[in-house]
């Protein structure tokens, strides 16, 4: 139905624009005060339900009154789009005249220093028609009745506020403005009422004013008795690792920093921490006092027990205090004994913060070590743990080391001490090492040579030096081994481990050359004129006696170097690795080839 009224008025001297773009401010009110009324007009709101008033005293009184509020014109202060409270120039009927619209609160407490606070705006429009409303008080504890006429009253004699008095087009807010009203000339405490008056000369649907105003978030404090909290201690001095305890006094609620409710707290803080507490006698009315806690730190006074020999004085050190105190009435950081039994206090203090221990002075003879080793005989390159035991503090070691254990690596046999020291007392062992030396194997070869053929069957190897042996790359524990000579050209390693009667070790390894040697006629010459030298080679060989083809092969048959010569030539090897070679001679004239087996260097 309003929104139908208002499209009607529109419609008919396009007088109100309700198109509008919402801006709404916002403030943060805290005060220390009593809260009495407090009111955000929430949608479906009802005035009689929470004890308001209305009366429409204008002339002629028209269908409107103060409504809910419609976001269809603006939305709320806060709160849901609808939750405010309205009134328009339908309070007025359809011919020219005044609006006088009251919308009146609750029944109040009135006293001086109270705060009465409300936010209101009008609509934006094309073509704007002035409001206007005042805030009046009424000291009368009735029931706020109003006389009719626009220009009556009641008792509500006392203005307040009065908002664009003047009907200027620019006089009332156009986005929400929260207006604060501080109450003066009240005797003691008096009960009464506040009145909001939507009051507009020349309005109506055909006057020249009067638009829509909203009105929201209306609250009424009391001023408040503050009461008086008192925190005691008033501070505290504790020492780390202890706690305090707070007790605060004079209000009727507590809340403390820590989140705590109750009148009294116990702290436990490791670091000095400033502590507050809120009070309230009234709901609303606070004050908060604070407490500070210095934490001082407790002294972690180190010392260590000391052994001694008789007559030998040590100095006992205390750290980690500002200063100390002891039983036998020192006070210095470190005090001596001469090497007799004792027992000591020592107090060290940081301020108001002591810490406590208790050392001790033992006496005792010359020190038992205990040594030992993981063994007592080694094979030379194997290592040795040797490890001391007993009542002393620290070890040293000759020939060499330091510390309980000590791995030695000894060639030769040899003795090592060690000597444990326990403040001035001390005491030595020692322990013997034999080194076996390791057995010196050896591999013979019944080919007697490292080359063989690659078709000669089989050879022998015997290895000796140890007592046990073990071959490689077949499993083998004999000391006489078969081989089967590879068919394949080239060079072949063939290992054995060899064990002594005291469980030594040693190794060794033979290579084995490969050649293929079939058809191979080493020495059979046709003119003994003929010669290749020297043999074995290095970086060449000389041939005289022969003219012909001369070709240097591998094991494998491949030629290397083929020439021909006549008489005497010079060949250069120095391309050829190390090895066994085969040279090949072709005699033109007679046609007939020798092969000799050369080696290089």
């Amino acid at each position: 139905m309003l929104y139908l009224l208002l499209l009607f008025r529109k419609l008919r001297k396009m007088k109100k624009a309700n198109l509008l773009f919402v801006f709404i401010m916002f403030r943060c009110f805290v005060c220390n005060s009593q809260i009495v009324l407090n009111e955000a007009f929430t949608n479906s709101w009802s005035p009689s339900g929470s004890g308001w008033l209305i009366q429409n005293n204008s002339s002629p009184i028209g269908t409107g009154t103060w409504f809910q509020g419609a976001a269809t014109t603006f939305s709320a202060y806060s709160g849901g789009p609808n939750d405010y409270y309205a009134c328009n120039y339908t309070s007025q009927g359809n011919t020219v005249g005044g609006i006088s619209n009251f919308l009146i609160t609750p029944t109040l407490s009135l006293v001086n220093g109270a705060i009465l606070k409300f936010a209101t705006r009008t609509a934006t429009a094309t073509n704007i028609y002035p409001d206007r409303m005042q805030v009046l008080m009424s000291q009368s504890s009735g029931t706020g009745a109003i006389n009719s006429g626009t220009t009556s009253v009641g008792t509500f004699t006392t203005l307040l506020a009065d908002i664009n008095s003047s009907l200027t087009t620019t006089g009332y807010p156009l986005v929400w403005t929260v207006y604060t009203q501080t109450i003066t000339g009240i005797t003691g405490t008096v009960t009464g009422r506040f009145a909001f008056r939507y009051f507009v000369e020349d309005g109506g649907i055909n006057g020249n004013n009067s638009n829509f105003i909203g009105i929201d978030e209306v609250t009424y404090t009391l001023p408040c008795a503050t009461p008086t909290i008192v925190i005691n201690p008033a501070s505290a001095n504790i020492c780390s690792g202890n706690t305090a305890t707070l007790f605060g006094s004079g209000a009727t609620t507590y809340t403390w920093s820590t989140g705590a409710t109750t009148p009294s707290i116990v702290v436990f803080p490791t670091a000095s921490t400033v502590y507050s507490l809120t009070g309230s006698s009234t709901p609303g009315c606070n004050i908060t006092k604070t407490v500070a806690v210095t934490v001082t730190l407790t002294p972690n006074v180190a010392i260590s027990n000391v052994t001694t020999c008789a007559g030998t004085s040590v100095i006992l050190s205390a750290s980690g205090a500002t200063s100390y105190s002891w039983n036998t009435g020192a006070t210095t950081a470190a005090i001596s004994n001469t090497g007799t039994p004792a027992t000591y206090t020592v107090t060290g203090n940081n301020g108001i913060c002591v810490n406590t221990k208790t050392v001790s002075v033992s006496v005792g003879s010359n020190l038992s070590v205990g040594l030992v080793g993981s063994t007592s005989s080694v094979c030379a390159g194997s290592s040795v743990t040797l490890t001391a035991s007993g009542p002393a503090t620290s070890y040293s070691w000759l020939p060499s080391g330091s510390g309980a254990s000590n791995v030695i690596s000894p060639t030769t046999g040899v003795t090592y001490t060690v000597t444990g020291l326990n403040g001035s007392c001390f005491g030595t062992n020692t322990i013997a090492i034999t080194v076996n030396a390791l057995p010196i194997v050896s591999v013979t070869l019944s080919s007697g040579t490292n080359t063989i053929c690659s078709n000669q069957g089989t050879i022998t190897t015997t290895a000796s030096g140890a007592l046990t042996y073990t071959w490689s790359p077949f499993i083998s524990n004999n000391s006489i081994v078969t081989v089967t000579t590879p068919s394949l050209a080239g060079t072949y390693s063939l290992g054995v481990k060899g064990t002594d009667s005291q469980g030594c070790s040693n190794n060794y390894s033979v290579s084995l050359h490969v050649v293929f040697c079939s058809g191979v006629e080493e020495n059979v010459f046709w003119d003994k004129n003929l010669k290749a030298y020297p043999n074995p080679f290095n970086e060449r060989i000389t041939i005289s006696g022969i003219s012909g083809l001369v070709e240097i092969m591998d094991v494998h048959g491949q030629i290397q170097i083929s020439l021909t010569v006549k008489e005497f030539h010079i060949i250069n090897t120095s391309c050829l690795p190390s090895g066994v070679y085969f040279l090949r001679f072709k005699d033109y004239s007679a046609e007939r080839i020798v092969t000799k087996k050369i080696v290089k260097e």
